[in-house]
């Protein structure tokens, strides 16, 4: 019990830290303000972890406490099923969406997504938000390689992906998560489509280890379970890593290949102002601050500084271009194709 209080005093003190340092955001337009008091309630349906959801949603009660909210959590796969079926038979409950990048060729095309160009959007550069205003991207999924330091010494450790196919590594001493196709999608963009799979296929060869979950696979390689893990997210790391695991997580391009993690509200939204507040909310520095410093995400907002930021300082970032999502069923085909028959 002293343990549970002393970690939630300290996320405390991170909050109100971040806040503190956190320039103003603008006033809010006071027409939303009084519709949304009206709705009363906010829903939000989010594929990142609840604990983070829940963060959030905390911090924006602060700041509006006539505002009830709720939350619905699930994969991104399994929550555009269900947004598209509440549409057709008209049960409307999401208000806003946040989910990978993957669903949202498929939402935009469904016109189930509002436009709304939030007044925080002009923070974002253009590659980082819709040009017609339907999403931005909330945070990103900054992508590289990781090993294990006790294992694998550093004169040999990977220093990019073409390393991995040196015949140094045996059979299963590369993991790789087995559902990685938005990581295929990036990286076809950064190294061109017919050196991208060519690459692709070589790496499965290798007979990887494969599993699903790439927090679960980088408590794996920290627990000596195999030496290298192909990909994993930075931000993934740096928890395991600060726990004390003796691992090590590598930039291994510049550009870096970054997943996307999107913002939306829902076209049939029943309460469409407290929509509003909360994407205003999350894209203004102060939200920013916190996805960044308090749930230990990558910020879009440039101009937001945190710990991930600074392992990136000096590469340039590569976020997915929001056309791959169009392509996505055509890649994920593809990644099936080359790692699931090896």
């Amino acid at each position: 019990m002293i343990h549970r209080r002393t970690s939630r005093l300290t996320v405390g003190a991170v909050i109100l830290t971040v806040f503190a340092a956190a320039s103003p955001s603008g006033a809010a337009d006071p027409k939303i303000v009084e519709a949304a008091k009206k709705e009363g309630k906010l829903v939000a349906y989010v594929s990142m972890l609840t604990e983070n959801a829940t963060a959030l949603l905390a911090e924006f009660k602060k700041k509006y406490p006539f505002i009830d909210t709720s939350l619905y959590r699930a994969n991104t796969q399994k929550l555009l099923p269900k947004i598209q079926l509440e549409a057709r038979t008209q049960q409307h409950q999401a208000d806003v969406i946040s989910a990978t990048f993957t669903i949202w060729n498929e939402l935009t095309r469904g016109k189930l997504i509002m436009k709304y160009d939030s007044p925080e959007r002009f923070r974002f550069p253009a590659d980082l938000k819709d040009a017609d205003g339907y999403w931005n991207i909330l945070y990103l999924g900054v992508q590289g390689m990781a090993y294990n330091t006790k294992l694998v010494a550093p004169d040999i450790a990977p220093k990019n992906y073409e390393d991995l196919l040196h015949p140094r590594w045996r059979p299963k001493q590369i993991a790789m998560d087995y559902r990685d196709s938005s990581w295929m999608a990036v990286m076809l963009e950064i190294m061109g489509e017919a050196e991208g799979i060519a690459f692709m296929k070589k790496l499965a060869a290798k007979d990887l280890y494969m599993r699903e979950n790439k927090n679960l696979l980088t408590q794996l390689l920290a627990a000596g379970e195999f030496p290298v893990l192909a990909n994993t997210y930075l931000e993934t790391f740096a928890k395991i890593q600060k726990a004390g695991a003796p691992i090590e997580w590598v930039a291994v391009r510049n550009p870096i290949p970054a997943s996307t993690h999107l913002l939306g509200i829902y076209a049939h939204a029943r309460h469409p102002n407290a929509a509003k507040l909360f994407v205003d909310f999350l894209l203004s520095r102060e939200g920013q601050s916190l996805t960044a410093n308090v749930i230990g995400t990558y910020p879009a907002n440039p101009d937001v500084e945190s710990e991930l930021r600074k392992k990136t300082a000096g590469y340039r970032l590569h976020p997915v271009n929001p056309k791959m999502m169009s392509r996505f069923d055509e890649i994920n085909k593809q990644y099936m194709e080359i790692f699931w028959k090896n």
